[in-house]
């Protein structure tokens, strides 16, 4: 154990130990964020690229006018048997977004936190990374809908989006 707790140690994490008698042994490692690596998913909205987590990806939809409704003036999409609730990445993380329409935007992800889904209008596909989750730090404070940034390959900074920010923003402006 002491191994792990010098290793731990030398990233900057911690490791706490509580044994209780007849209870068991807890085991607690605490990692930075800067450590934390996820497959991310590229995609631009409205001229910004933003990277989605690709283990809440669940797919891809090249949109149709046909398949988008308004239901309470609200956007949604009919995909088989679902009815999925919809939104502009770029108009929801940005307050200047270009003003583009729904059905100009010929992309839609749809991503999922445990029986909800949500789709994601895009305007591109960019590929598909490995990044490192860096955090925004105090300065910028918690910023909802976003886990943090990332430095790509080309130097360039893009942010890393947090769907459970995501999904409660959709949730207030429906």
């Amino acid at each position: 154990m002491d191994v792990v707790r010098t290793n731990i140690e030398k990233l900057n994490g911690m490791i706490e130990l509580d044994s209780q008698l007849g209870k068991g042994t807890t085991i607690i490692i605490k990692i930075p964020l800067t450590l934390a690596i996820i497959q991310g998913l590229l995609v631009e909205s409205d001229e910004e690229v933003y990277i989605l987590p690709l283990s809440s990806v669940h797919e891809t939809v090249k949109s149709e006018h046909s398949e988008i409704f308004y239901v309470n003036k609200r956007p949604v999409l009919r995909l088989r048997e679902d009815v999925i609730p919809i939104i502009n990445l770029g108009e929801i993380l940005r307050e200047n977004s270009s003003g583009s329409t729904l059905t100009e935007k010929p992309y839609i992800v749809v991503v999922g936190l445990a029986d909800s889904k949500i789709g994601i209008i895009i305007d591109k596909f960019l590929g598909q990374e490995e990044v490192v989750i860096k955090s925004l730090g105090d300065y910028l404070g918690t910023t909802e809908g976003v886990a943090g940034a990332t430095i790509l390959g080309d130097g360039r900074i893009r942010l890393i989006v947090d769907l459970i920010g995501l999904f409660n923003i959709a949730k207030r402006i429906s």
